[in-house]
C-alpha cells in the first residue's frame, strides 16, 4: 500500500513537471511568435519608409535628368554651330546657349530611412538579397555624380572657366544677367566674336563632357532606384 502511495506521487510529481516544462515550452513559443510579429511590423514599416525615400529620390532625379538634358541639348547646339551661324544666328539663341554652359546641375537624394536603418543596424531587417546588391551601385552612381559636380565648379573657380571669367569680368556678361558693371559690357558684334574664339570653345567643350557625364549618372541612379522600389515592393508582398 505504501509503495502505490510512492509510485501515485511520483507519478503525480512527473506529471507536474511535463506540466511547468509544456508551460514553459508554450510561452516561448508565445514570446518567439511576439517577437517574431514585432520585427515583422518593424520589417514592413522600414521597407515603407525607405520605398517612400526613394520615389521622392527618384521625382529629384527626374527632374535633374531633365534639365541636364535641355542643357546638354543647348551645349550641343552651341559646339555644332558653324563660323555663318556665329554671325546669323539671333544673339538671344547664343546667349541662351551660353547660359547652359554655366547651368547647375543639382541633385541630392532623400535617403533618411536608409540611413537611420544603418545606424539602428535594422537594415538587416530587409532579406531581399538583391536589394543590398543594389545598394552599392547605387551610391557609386551619386559619388560619381558628385565628382563630375565638383570637377565642373572646379571648372569656374580654378579652371579654365575661371580663364574665361577673367578675360571679361565675370560670366554673367555671356548670358547678360545685368549683374555686372555696365564697363563689361559687349556689344552683339563683340559678343559674337568672343564665344566664336578657339579658346572658348574649348571651356564649353570642357564643361560639355563633365554635363555629359553628370547626365550619365543621373539615368543610372534612376535605373537603379526604380529596381529598388520593385524589390523592395517584393519584400513587402514575401
Amino acid at each position: 500500500m505504501e509503495q502505490n502511495k510512492t509510485g501515485k506521487y511520483f507519478k503525480y510529481a512527473v506529471g507536474e513537471i511535463v506540466l511547468v516544462v509544456i508551460g514553459i515550452l508554450i510561452a516561448l513559443q508565445i514570446n518567439n511568435w511576439n517577437e517574431s510579429r514585432k520585427q515583422d511590423f518593424e520589417r514592413i514599416k522600414l521597407v515603407q519608409n525607405i520605398i517612400s525615400d526613394f520615389k521622392i529620390t527618384n521625382s529629384r532625379l527626374e527632374e535633374s535628368l531633365n534639365l541636364s538634358k535641355n542643357t546638354n541639348a543647348n551645349i550641343s547646339k552651341y559646339l555644332n554651330l558653324s563660323d555663318s551661324d556665329f554671325i546669323n544666328l539671333p544673339i538671344d539663341s547664343l546667349l541662351k546657349f551660353s547660359y547652359s554652359i554655366f547651368q547647375e546641375l543639382e541633385f541630392e537624394p532623400l535617403l533618411s530611412s536608409y540611413e537611420r536603418s544603418i545606424s539602428t543596424g535594422k537594415l538587416e531587417l530587409i532579406k531581399n538579397e538583391k536589394f543590398h546588391q543594389l545598394i552599392p551601385d547605387f551610391f557609386q552612381a551619386f559619388n560619381n555624380y558628385k565628382l563630375h559636380h565638383t570637377n565642373g565648379g572646379d571648372l569656374i573657380f580654378k579652371g579654365s572657366g575661371w580663364e574665361l571669367r577673367k578675360a571679361i569680368g565675370s560670366v554673367q556678361v555671356l548670358f547678360r544677367s545685368k549683374t555686372y558693371p555696365e564697363s563689361f559690357e559687349m556689344s552683339d558684334k563683340e559678343y559674337r566674336n568672343f564665344i566664336s574664339q578657339k579658346w572658348v570653345y574649348a571651356v564649353y567643350e570642357n564643361q560639355s563632357w563633365i554635363d555629359l557625364n553628370i547626365e550619365w549618372n543621373f539615368k543610372k541612379m534612376m535605373d537603379i532606384c526604380k529596381e529598388l522600389i520593385m524589390e523592395l515592393n517584393e519584400e513587402l508582398h514575401n
